[in-house]
């Protein structure tokens, strides 16, 4: 269970360093933005809209239906933990890309404050997922919580019995 902590929280993480890098080398890197006519800017600007629109709900709509899942005791025991990390990887991948592609619009195509506006929503979404042991917990269910320690206990023994 520690494993899916590190790998998705190196995920998120990783997602905020790269748009953090990629924006801070588009707008401080000596380079101008190239020369796009109206109507490119009007449609690199819509394709981006469009994509954070369908993927902010689409990623929590996703996640949703996977825990009422295993809420109405729908998933396969022993399964849950291996499920969550890839529904919340589906998640992760999702919000992370439109925030990373919003910010290499800024950087490297355009400056557009409502795109600005539309990455900082994208980010926003990305934050409210921001994996823990305590969120991992209150989303799943009682029983796949209680499954998900006895293996979070195992792998603490486990990991002791080696320092030792």
């Amino acid at each position: 269970m520690t494993q899916i902590f590190r790998k998705l929280a190196l995920l998120f993480y990783g997602f905020f360093i790269l748009a953090f890098l990629g924006f801070l080398a588009g707008r401080y890197g000596g380079m101008d933005y190239p020369e796009l006519s109206k109507d490119a800017v009007q449609v690199w600007s819509s394709v981006y809209y469009m994509y954070v629109l369908l993927s902010i709900p689409l990623a929590f709509y996703l996640f949703g239906r996977q825990t009422k899942k295993w809420q109405r005791g729908e998933a396969v025991a022993g399964k849950h933990l291996d499920a969550y990390f890839r529904i919340s990887l589906v998640r992760l991948l999702l919000l992370g890309s439109a925030m990373l592609f919003g910010c290499l619009l800024l950087s490297f195509l355009f400056y557009s404050q409502s795109v600005l506006f539309c990455t900082v929503i994208a980010a926003l979404a990305l934050i409210t997922c921001l994996p823990g042991p305590a969120k991992i917990r209150r989303e799943l269910d009682e029983f796949i919580a209680s499954e998900a320690d006895e293996q979070f206990d195992e792998e603490e023994n486990t990991d002791n019995q080696q320092t030792q």
